[in-house]
């Protein structure tokens, strides 16, 4: 009995204690910067250790963040597990953010999660001329005069969301709730164009909805985590990808198909790349769908 126990229990016991330490060592123990980092953060009030810091991250960033700032002012550093995030806070310290280059700061890293939400060759999965092609159709639709356009086109969408929700000229909305609609009803017209906005738009919303709801703080970990929300997100980007390249397909044997030709669709579909290759539909759809995370969550978050 003893001999078995030596040679079958232990050996067993053993190895998950070493798999354990691994697991810490590797995966869970906080990095410590150098002597001019940032503040590590490496207490939480939820659970005393490093695994308190990843269960309070899961349950409000947000939250945490707030936190966190209070304590330590507007740059710190928090370990979630094997990656340790930075948080800039303010715009005295978020200015060094946006003034490096690629070479002391790297967006591609980053925001590499984001792949599973816009595709495979979009913005920051793209290599860097492509990038580069994408940004500037996306500042050349966005130039003064293209943005004029739009304020009609905003303010008739505001006027008939009022008019649907309001009773006569009273009424009262949940306003984050609100804000959250018009953003996508807006951005479906001006960016998506008309013929989106009238005829796809119920389906373009649902299909948003779900890639928004496949964002989770787990995502930014492990954005192919086997979970419900991952699921629809994936089924839901396919989905879009389908749906826009009837669109774009639709608007290059008919260009006055999609109205004015002012939006951003029509702008994504000239793009050609210096290598003389065209920008595909999944990545046209991928760039339409990051313009509306940015501009969804820049304004309700």
């Amino acid at each position: 009995m003893l001999n078995w126990l030596h040679w079958t229990v232990l050996p067993i016991l053993y190895g998950l204690i070493g798999l354990i330490l691994v697991i810490y060592l590797v995966f869970v123990r906080p990095r410590r910067g150098g002597k001019d980092a940032p503040p590590l953060v490496d207490t939480s009030p939820i659970v005393a250790g490093p695994f308190g810091m990843i269960l309070e991250f899961g349950k409000s960033p947000v939250r945490m963040i707030r936190r966190c700032y209070d304590t330590y002012g507007g740059i710190y550093t928090i370990p979630l597990g094997p990656k340790r995030l930075t948080m800039l806070v303010g715009p005295e310290q978020q200015s060094v953010f946006f003034k490096a280059d690629d070479n002391k700061l790297s967006q591609n890293e980053v925001y590499n999660f984001m792949k599973a939400v816009f595709g495979p060759g979009v913005v920051y999965d793209a290599t860097r001329k492509n990038r580069q092609a994408q940004f500037q159709s996306i500042t050349s639709g966005m130039r003064v005069t293209t943005l004029k356009t739009y304020v009609t086109k905003i303010e008739r969408e505001t006027r008939l969301y009022l008019k649907e929700h309001f009773a006569g000229d009273e009424g009262e909305l949940d306003l984050f709730h609100a804000l959250s609609e018009l953003t996508i009803l807006t951005a479906s017209r001006t960016l998506h164009g008309d013929d989106v906005r009238e005829q796809m738009f119920k389906e373009i919303s649902e299909l948003y909805h779900d890639m928004d709801q496949g964002l989770t703080p787990l995502t930014v970990f492990w954005p192919h985590a086997p979970t419900k929300e991952h699921r629809k997100r994936d089924r839901a980007r396919k989905e879009m990808v389908r749906l826009f390249s009837k669109i774009i397909k639709k608007r290059r044997e008919n260009p006055k198909s999609g109205g004015d030709g002012l939006d951003l669709l029509s702008n994504f579909m000239k793009i050609k790349y210096k290598d003389g290759s065209k920008i595909t539909d999944e990545q046209i759809t991928g760039l339409l769908i990051s313009l509306l995370f940015a501009g969804q969550h820049t304004s309700c978050i």
